[in-house]
């Protein structure tokens, strides 16, 4: 794993807070027995899920709450035993959104045959079909108020914020956000009990006041640090544990740290560190980007705003190519059974090679047992095009003003709208969705008056 905390039996994951027996998962809180996800928060025996938040046993589903039993759903909350649905809401033994008995239900889940990757795959495009015609709404919040962002549950009063779970206040320009986060600005993986955060990364845990910081738990009045837990008024410091008043990690009296941070950052100020670019960074700035030992295509930038080679050169950013594969593969992807029932264990020894790149990959063996379990094929793609894939499924991390799209003149509506009626609803808002993009994109009130 890796920049995750609380977690146990954890196998590439990263990004992530609190759970159990977890693989192949980024931004993963609090949950259990779960496979291949992004996005998702106090989840049980979940697979191949995006922005998922307290479902069990759902699998093949984005934008959902409280599903249980269920495969390919968007934008569910609360349902059971349904395939290939959009927008419902409380509903049970549904299929591509229409109502079957549970006797005819299990007869025609059968008839799907979605432990096979041929019927995986046949229910993945009927799917995507029918979510393609739903209308959306203008952003995935969930018991938030006034809040610009997107895929966000329990926040308030937060700006430009991305990927938050749980209990956020008062803060802006964040992504990856959990558990009590109040009054900060400038942060990616930060939370879990944190008030006064900036400019930092991968930070937090039962403090406050933690400036330009990487990796810094527990930590109160910390800045430009790395890696440093339980410590208070630090700056500059590498690895330190439950120290106070250091600076480059030698210990001061707690005057002669006052008046020393106080030279140093004035001294920031009057000689600033210039860059290759000739671009000046003073105290207040986080750290050059030339300082990282990390290319750009090697780090989560690239999965967010991918950038070409000579894009992130003229950035500044360095580049580094991946090396080959020391591993061949023992057998190709095309060659996995297509059931999983015709598996066997002995798949763990494997080396696969991917179906849309040249890496190789392994099942492992809880993944077998969980595949089988719940009778879902073996995967064809190597972990990093299964979390690439995820990611193509989700908005961009930017926002557009726009108008609600709602029209009676345009569009079919089946509920009542207080906003408007003949007209245009005049509803405005910030959304992830792109104008020229094709899906239909509805304001709160429209949304729940057509999906409620």
């Amino acid at each position: 794993t890796q920049y995750t905390g609380e977690m146990k039996d954890g196998y590439l994951v990263s990004a992530s807070w609190g759970g159990e027996n977890l693989a192949y998962a980024a931004r993963a809180h609090f949950c259990k027995d779960t496979f291949d996800v992004f996005a998702a928060s106090q989840c049980e025996l979940c697979y191949e899920a995006v922005n998922l938040v307290r479902s069990t046993r759902t699998h093949f589903s984005q934008n959902c709450e409280g599903c249980v039993d269920s495969m390919f759903l968007y934008d569910c909350r609360g349902c059971n035993n349904c395939i290939g649905s959009v927008g419902l809401r409380g509903k049970s033994y549904h299929i591509f959104n229409e109502p079957f008995s549970r006797e005819d239900y299990q007869k025609r889940l059968m008839e799907l045959k979605l432990g096979t990757h041929a019927g995986v795959e046949a229910a993945k495009q009927k799917f995507e079909s029918l979510k393609q015609s739903h209308i959306r709404k203008y952003a995935n919040l969930l018991r938030c108020e006034r809040t610009t962002g997107d895929n966000m549950q329990n926040v308030a009063d937060c700006t430009y914020c991305f990927d938050i779970s749980g209990d956020a206040r008062n803060c802006k320009f964040i992504q990856n956000g959990a558990d009590r986060l109040t009054d900060s600005y400038d942060g990616y993986g930060v939370g879990a009990g944190v008030e006064l955060l900036y400019e930092s990364f991968d930070s937090g845990v039962g403090a406050s006041r933690q400036l330009f910081c990487m990796t810094v738990y527990g930590s109160s009045n910390a800045s430009y640090s790395f890696n440093c837990h339980g410590c208070s008024n630090i700056l500059g410091c590498i690895g330190l544990r439950n120290k106070e008043y250091c600076i480059f990690n030698v210990q001061y009296s707690k005057e002669e740290f006052q008046e020393l941070s106080r030279r140093i950052v004035q001294q920031m100020g009057d000689m600033p560190y210039i860059d290759r670019m000739g671009r000046s960074f003073k105290y207040g700035d986080f750290f050059p980007a030339e300082l990282s030992p990390f290319g750009y295509n090697e780090s989560a930038a690239a999965d967010f705003m991918p950038i070409s080679q000579r894009e992130a050169g003229e950035a500044g950013f360095s580049w580094r190519e991946r090396e080959p594969a020391e591993r061949k593969p023992t057998v190709p992807s095309n060659n996995l059974p297509d059931d999983i029932r015709d598996s066997a264990p002995e798949i763990a020894n494997e080396v696969i090679g991917c179906a849309n790149c040249e890496k190789s990959y392994r099942i492992i063996p809880r993944e077998h047992q969980f595949l089988t379990k719940f009778n879902l094929p073996l995967p064809r793609l190597c972990v990093e095009c299964r979390h690439q894939a995820r990611l193509s499924l989700r908005n961009p991390l930017m926002l557009w003003h726009r108008q609600c799209m709602c029209d009676y003149q345009v569009h079919e509506n089946t509920g009542v709208h207080s906003s408007h009626s003949a007209s245009r609803c005049p509803n405005e808002f910030e959304t992830t969705y792109a104008p020229e993009r094709p899906e239909i994109v509805y304001c709160e009130e429209c949304y729940n008056a057509e999906i409620a």
